[in-house]
């Protein structure tokens, strides 16, 4: 944050000038013809001094000229310290100097140095051309302009000439507050997000292909810029859709109404918009969801949920062909809503008060019902509780039940209020005031440790019932930091202090200074601070600092590449990497990646010390919509930047998927078939046969109950359902539910009440009948739409019980351990027995309108079944129950088996509760390393007391304590030993009482490599190259593991038989002598071995087809694809190898790694498809070969060979040198395997024959493990000139290296060096296994169709 400030004498005192402006958006054009208007906020503090100032004592001068503020305001005003707010004018092309003078001193230094123009006209698109990239949905398109701009204009909007034939709507996700700027690379460029408004238009109207935009600045002058339209020239579509709207149930207060609308087209993106209308409410666009696709057809879902009776609705399909627009579906429906199914809430008048234990039961009687939400008033706190069943259930039959909410109150509270909805129906408990006092902040510091987070410490005092809790806002509507009771750390004459260790991470950066506090006392008085504290902004972590708040746009991205940026994802799902970075960086600091793939997934990524970028890793599931361009966002210190703007800064990253059939489709009821009903007084069994298909993904989870209309609140059977690997993809499960029903049972239905079902790519399908366990407004497809119009009922109807028993059985506390939070009750009934199916819920209350609940569990059950005994434990998070310690209990939800409930509010156990034992808590733990190193341990409630005796355990097997080296409230230092365990536990011990146990995995030590590098002298010296601890970084034209040698540049022969590279050429050494060398790089087999390496099953590559590649705008790089294939256990296997010869430097990205392409480098990009594996412990080895040979006058001819790891990469490679020449391969260690980068290993092999003095070769086998999918490995070749001869190296082979070494020792002759990347030196050859679909006939649309149509 820009702060400037400056520190001068008046008269006797000293005065502070701090300067808050955001300078940033002060770089703007004028507002009209006459001025620019600047904004400042400043703050004066004059020490020594409590007298305030007045806006009389400041002048502000232009260069020497008095001026005349247009506004001068003071914001606050604290003990000296006063914070101003300007508004200056600067004249139209003028430029000036402002300065200011307080108490008639002069500031000579200026506090802003402007330029005022007016703003350009007419703006323009600076691009040359549109690209439009659309959403998942097909529904929205974006796109990016760049003005001709280089500051802010303004007040300028964006007008939209909206008629008929231009019903283009531009949508503001990405702008600013003046609602035009939405990417944040400058001033100038604009992200579009634009839809079709089709509210009014009428079928056959053409719109115009060309979009107008309409930009008016801040004189009033409108630009219009226009861009060609997204839509496209179909030549027709075809559309089918399926209705599936639910059945009215007897005390269901809504219909669900439920489309699958497939769309067949010769356009991959077809604009379509499903609406539906309402005598009341008009046009409603209904949201949709891709579910399926293929390249000519997309299948979308659509759910609205009617809650209203409506004889006249209507749901309509617009869609867009030739530019025309055309209405091919409509559909009328009468909702037939019953006004009377609705809940229906209302009050007890009189709460039930306990003056004793100051507890309070409010009631509430509640017809129809369904989760709802409530508020609650604790004075001027405000708190929304949804109502949850059993939460609060006295007696409850059907739907209908009384209920009563239970509160602790303060001593000090005045007034209490439960409000349940938006109208007066509400309950009010007030008692006499005792505390009228406003709580008041005193100070607010942050204390930043090491890594991401930094102390919250907060001052404040309360006269009266004391501070209850703050609640800092970073920004208005943005994140909360909640301190409360439990983070206080003293209390001393009315002053506390509170104390947390907040992560920054967890938090989107806040991009202003509107930041407010709220700090409420125990009587639920409040007080608030907007903006200011004490004159000053409200203070944030110095983490911040490079975050310049008063800077709108503090980075820019500078770097951005996908690992796998193009992915096959016919079969499975991909792990992948995005890399990126900015001109300014804060290392503690996350990224977020949102992908426009299934549902707008947010990826988290941190900073990557060894790359020196940003590296965030995400996941894609397989079968997603196919794109050529995802559309993504990425969110850095909470600025957006968006895909499509990166191109006009010169960022062409892009990301696509395929998929030949595309499946978001969930597992799908298929069939219900009932079995029978119930008849007879003996019972019997009712069942369903319930059949769910997925095509093509497969049944992942399924999840059934089944529900009786007496308890609509326990199912009386549960089904769960988990595939297996060795089951292999269920594409078709039958389930069957089955109701035992006992004799004598009450007349009932039972129905399906609840299914969830998942598929192998995560994609969730849930079915709620009553809305217990989603919520009502979830977006999730129904897998039970097919049988949502005719429901499946059983029958049960067996005679009446032996008694009729309408009463809830009775409940009492039997016992309560405080040390272990358990509490012991019984229920018992003496007419029926009780439910076991039903398990009580325990809830316990304490003040500040906290509560917590866990499930009972049966601890004993009576021979009669009419008496069960239960227990609860509870583990009391941290600052529960404050001040008091106190938890009081409500227990609710046990039942009779004539589904009669029960239960007991706060006043019926006010003399039951449990002493809450405060225990200390972490709540994370920096990283733990097996060579010992120290630790922060981060949380709450570790203590201040010097007298305190403080352990640090360490659970290995066993506990082991250690002191820790420092202590305070939040964080805790330790030093630890080394560890020899993958993970281990950590717990605080605080005197006797112990700390949560938390699960840390610890990291390897990976010592530092000895610095040792190649070469005499090492690196060739200071001219050639440095020694790092990586090795040798040589200095160009110098590269070598040694920095010894230079390359030379040798145009590649182009086979067109085979991707071998078989040269001859000529080289003239540095004494002018010319030699003559043979190269050859082969790609010899691709053979499956054992695990041992023995190989098993050898395919030699014999015949090519060959293709020139080669793109007609490329000048640096040339390319050609070879394309063969072998077969194993009846399954072909394509090979395709793309070679590239770069003719000038090159950077590239492949498996994670950077890996620089010098001139004259060849790269082999190689493809398979799956391989049929005769064994799953077998893996493929594709074998190269490398020569180099002399074939001039062979008398003093050497030849040597060497390999290692190579120092520029994470590679291997191989050396093969003929007197002054080499041939160098490298190859990386890693491969791009089924979606996912993996670690691949280098053998160098015996070749066929042995190398001579005149011929140097091998074979290199590159190891690809065992496979499902595809392959990617990526190696590459280069030709370099050595200054050490072969002659001079020992384990050299030489023809008279006697007679000759003299001769030979004396030269200071380069060698020529081939580089491959992945396999040898700088030929690069990149393998990647292609996919081949060999199903795609099998899995295709019209199967789906089959699982929506058919019953």
């Amino acid at each position: 944050m820009k702060t400037n400030v400056i520190v001068f004498a008046v008269f006797l005192y000293f005065l502070i000038y701090t300067d808050y402006s955001n300078n940033y958006l002060n770089n703007v054009y004028s507002r009209d013809s006459l001025y620019c208007r600047y904004t400042f906020t400043y703050s004066i503090l004059l020490e020594n001094d409590d007298n305030s100032f007045t806006t009389n004592d400041i002048t502000i001068l232009n260069d020497l000229t008095v001026v005349t503020p247009a506004n001068l305001t003071i914001l606050s005003y604290s003990n000296g310290d006063t914070l101003l707010y300007t508004e200056l004018n600067g004249n139209v092309n003028s430029s000036g100097s402002f300065r200011i003078k307080i108490l008639n001193q002069l500031i000579s230094i200026p506090f802003y140095n402007y330029t005022c123009e007016l703003p350009p006209f007419p703006l323009v698109n600076t691009l040359d051309t549109t690209v439009w990239v659309p959403s998942i949905d097909g529904v929205y398109f974006y796109s990016t302009i760049k003005l001709n701009t280089n500051r802010f204009i303004p007040n300028l909007i964006s007008l939209e000439p909206f008629n008929i034939f231009q019903p283009y709507e531009m949508v503001y996700d990405f702008t600013n507050v003046n609602k035009v700027w939405s990417c944040y690379q400058g001033y100038d460029t604009i992200v579009l997000k634009i839809r079709l408004n089709m509210f009014g238009i009428e079928p056959g109207i053409s719109i115009d292909p060309i979009i107008k935009l309409v930009f008016v600045d801040s004189l009033g002058r409108g630009s219009t810029i226009t861009l060609p339209t997204f839509l496209q020239n179909s030549i027709g579509a075809n559309i089918l859709r399926n209705i599936y709207v639910e059945t009215q149930i007897s005390l269901y207060p809504a219909k669900q109404f439920n489309s699958i609308l497939t769309v067949n087209s010769d356009q991959t993106i077809l604009p379509y918009y499903q609406f539906y209308f309402k005598d009341t409410n008009g046009m409603n666009l209904l949201g949709s969801t891709i579910v399926a696709s293929d390249i000519n057809n997309r299948v979308y879902y659509t759910k609205q949920r009617l809650i209203e009776n409506d004889p006249a609705i209507t749901f309509p399909i617009y869609m867009i062909q030739n530019l025309s627009v055309n209405v091919p579906g409509d559909i009328g429906y009468n909702s037939d809503i019953n006004p009377a199914v609705s809940l229906t809430v209302y009050c007890k008048p009189n709460p039930i008060i306990d003056t004793v234990r100051n507890t309070l039961a409010m009631g509430i009687n509640i017809d129809n019902y369904t989760p709802f939400t409530f508020s609650q008033y604790y004075g001027e706190y405000v708190q929304d509780k949804k109502l949850v069943f059993p939460y609060g259930v006295i007696t409850a039959q059907g739907r209908s039940m009384l209920a009563y909410t239970s509160y602790v109150i303060s001593d000090y509270l005045n007034n209490l209020v439960q409000e349940l909805q938006m109208v007066a129906n509400y309950t009010q408990y007030v008692i006499q005031p005792i505390d009228s006092t406003i709580p008041v902040i005193l100070e607010i510091q942050f204390n930043d440790l090491n890594g991401p987070f930094t102390v919250l410490r907060i001052k404040a005092q309360d006269t009266g019932s004391g501070v209850f809790k703050i609640i800092y806002r970073l920004e208005r509507g943005g994140d909360v930091i909640e301190l409360n009771l439990s983070d206080q750390i003293d209390l001393t004459n009315g002053i506390a202090t509170f104390e947390k260790v907040i992560d920054i991470n967890q938090f989107n950066y806040p991009l202003s200074k509107r930041r407010d506090i709220t700090i409420y006392d125990q009587a639920g008085n409040l007080r608030e601070y907007k903006d200011y504290f004490m004159a000053r902004p409200i203070p944030f972590s110095d983490k911040f600092s490079l975050i310049n708040i008063n800077n709108m746009f503090p980075s820019k991205i500078t770097f951005l590449k996908f690992a796998i940026p193009h992915i096959d994802m016919n079969i499975l799902g991909c792990e992948n990497t995005l890399f990126v970075n900015f001109d300014r960086v804060q290392k503690d600091s996350v990224v977020r990646l949102k992908l426009d793939i299934d549902e707008s997934k947010v990826f988290i990524g941190h900073w990557d010390s060894i790359k020196n970028m940003y590296r965030i890793p995400f996941t894609l599931e397989a079968r997603p919509v196919s794109s050529d361009n995802v559309y993504f966002e990425i969110n850095y210190l909470s600025i957006p930047f968006s895909s499509v703007s990166l191109p006009s800064y010169g960022i062409n990253e892009k990301l696509s998927v395929y998929s030949d059939i595309a499946d978001r489709m969930p597992p799908i009821v298929s069939s219900i078939v009932k079995n029978s009903d119930v008849t007879s007084s003996s019972g019997g069994e009712v069942s369903w046969n319930v059949t769910i298909e997925d095509f093509p993904n497969g049944i992942k989870n399924l999840t059934i109950y089944v529900s009786s209309d007496l308890d609509l609140y326990t199912p009386v059977v549960k089904r769960v359902f988990k595939a297996t690997p060795e089951m292999g993809v269920v594409q078709t499960k039958e389930i069957v539910m089955t109701v035992n029903v006992p004799p004598n049972c009450l007349p009932q239905t039972y129905l399906i009440t609840y299914v969830e079902t998942f598929d192998n790519s995560n994609v969730r399908g849930v079915y709620d009948m009553y809305f217990q366990y989603t919520d009502i407004n979830s977006n999730y497809m129904n897998p039970m739409m097919k049988f949502v119009e005719t429901v499946v009922p059983a029958y049960a109807n067996c005679g009446p019980p032996p008694v009729v028993d309408t009463k809830p059985p009775s409940l009492n506390i039997t016992s309560i351990d405080n040390i272990n939070g358990i509490v012991s009750f019984v229920v018992y009934d003496t007419e029926s027995k009780i439910s076991l199916n039903t398990l009580p819920v325990c809830y316990f209350h304490g003040e500040f309108l906290e509560v917590i609940n866990v499930t009972a569990q049966i601890l004993l059950i009576s021979m009669s079944e009419m008496e069960v005994s239960y227990t609860c434990q509870i583990n009391f998070p941290r600052g529960f129950a404050l001040p008091q310690l106190v938890a009081y209990i409500s227990i609710h939800g046990y039942s009779d088996v004539q589904y009669n409930y029960g239960g007991v509010h706060i006043n019926q156990l006010a003399d039951n509760f449990i002493q809450v034992q405060p225990k200390p808590e972490i709540t994370q733990v920096s990283d733990v390393y097996s060579n010992g190193n120290q630790v922060t341990i981060y949380g709450s409630g570790f203590g201040t007391s010097i007298s305190n005796i403080f352990q640090v355990h360490i659970v290995m097997g066993r506990s082991t304590p250690y002191l820790p080296l420092f202590t305070t409230n939040c964080f805790v230092v330790v030093n630890l030993p080394p560890i020899s365990e993958p993970k281990i536990g950590i717990f605080l011990m605080i005197n006797t009482t112990t700390s949560n146990t938390v699960q840390v995995n610890v990291k390897q030590y990976v010592a530092p490599p000895v610095i040792s590098c190649q070469g005499t002298p090492e690196c060739g010296g200071p001219s050639n190259g440095l020694c790092t601890s990586n090795g040798c970084q040589c200095k160009s034209p110098w590269i070598g593991n040694d920095c010894l040698s230079q390359q030379i540049i040798v145009v590649p022969v182009i086979n067109s038989t085979n991707p071998d590279i078989n040269n001859d050429f000529n080289s003239t050494l540095p004494n002018g002598e010319t030699v003559t060398l043979k190269s050859l790089i082969s790609i010899l087999a691709l053979n499956e071995v054992d695990r041992n390496g023995q190989v098993k099953v050898p395919h030699n590559f014999t015949t090519w087809i060959y293709t020139n590649t080669t793109s007609n705008t490329s000048i640096a790089n040339q390319e050609y694809q070879y394309l063969t294939n072998i077969t194993n256990l009846g399954v072909t296997t394509s090979v395709k190898i793309i070679l590239q010869y770069f003719s000038k430097s090159q950077t590239i990205y492949f498996a994670n790694e950077q890996l620089n392409m010098l001139p004259s480098t060849i790269k082999y990009q190689i493809e398979l498809s799956p391989y049929a594996f005769s064994s799953s412990l077998n893996s493929l080895q594709l074998v190269m070969s490398a020569s180099i040979e002399s074939t001039g006058s062979n008398v003093d001819s050497c030849t040597y060979q060497e390999s290692g790891d190579a120092t520029e990469s994470d590679s291997n490679y191989i050396k093969l040198q003929v007197n002054q020449h080499s041939i160098y391969g490298r190859y990386i260690k890693r491969g791009i395997i089924d979606n996912r980068v993996q670690a691949i290993s280098n053998t160098v092999l015996k070749p066929t024959s042995e190398s001579t003095s005149t011929l140097s070769q091998t074979n290199i086998g590159i190891n690809i493990p065992h496979y499902i999918n595809t392959v990617l490995i990526d190696p590459d070749f280069s030709i370099l000139l050595d200054t050490k001869p072969a002659s001079e190296k020992e384990n050299s082979i030489c023809n008279n290296y006697e007679s000759d070494s003299t001769k030979l020792s004396k030269s200071q002759i380069a060698g020529i060096v081939i580089g491959v990347v992945g396999f040898a030196a700088v030929v690069a050859i990149s393998i990647t296994y292609y996919f081949y679909k060999k199903k795609r006939e099998q899995i295709n649309l019209a199967r789906i169709h089959n699982k929506l149509q058919s019953k």
